[in-house]
């Protein structure tokens, strides 16, 4: 059994891709339904046999999410920069940018 420190680079409701401290890419299992991440997360990870457990969940630094249907969405955490791209011409929205904005 062996710990160490990741970040989430993807997630589902069960399993998570996880970038390790060497930069390599790995699939992980949830340890439990109370852990819940999102991409961007700093993770505690177990190594068991060839099986990578998540374990814990750091503080978060920030996280970005977005709420529909009375339901809340998290997509992002840690953020440094955040870019918004838009459409440009008839396409062209404020509306779009207002609410990314606001979220922030």
């Amino acid at each position: 059994m062996t710990l160490f420190k990741a970040v989430i680079t993807s997630a589902t409701r069960r399993h998570a891709e996880i970038c390790d401290e060497n930069l390599k890419l790995e699939l992980g299992k949830l340890g439990s339904r109370s852990v819940s991440v999102c991409v961007g997360d700093n993770v505690i990870c177990e190594k068991q046999k060839d099986e990578i457990i998540i374990t814990k969940v750091e503080n978060r630094k920030n996280i970005f999410k977005r709420s529909y249907q009375h339901k809340v969405k998290e997509l992002a955490a840690n953020l440094d920069h955040l870019f918004i791209v838009s459409a440009v011409g008839a396409l062209f929205n404020t509306v779009f940018i207002d609410r990314v904005l606001a979220m922030l």
